[in-house]
């Protein structure tokens, strides 16, 4: 009890909180949308046959990526 009392004692300290809780959240969110995007993509290929479908899987699959690593460092080095 006294850990969280100390934790929200200085603004400082409590501004890195809500930074850091914000950041996860929005991490997460962008995730989710990059998740939504990809499979929106494999069924519009689906339907769709073109002759690039490779770069446009690549392109969804790299943002994917990019996500997850957000999250990644937005949960263990912020």
């Amino acid at each position: 009890m006294n850990e969280l009392a100390a934790l929200f004692s200085d603004s400082t300290t409590l501004l890195n909180v809500f930074f850091k809780g914000f950041a996860v959240l929005g991490s997460f969110i962008y995730l989710l949308y990059a998740l939504i995007v990809t499979r929106q993509t494999y069924t519009m290929l689906r339907a769709i046959s073109e002759g690039g479908d490779f770069w446009i899987r690549l392109i969804s699959y790299i943002q994917l990526a990019l996500a997850a690593m957000l999250l990644f460092v937005a949960l263990f080095f912020l």
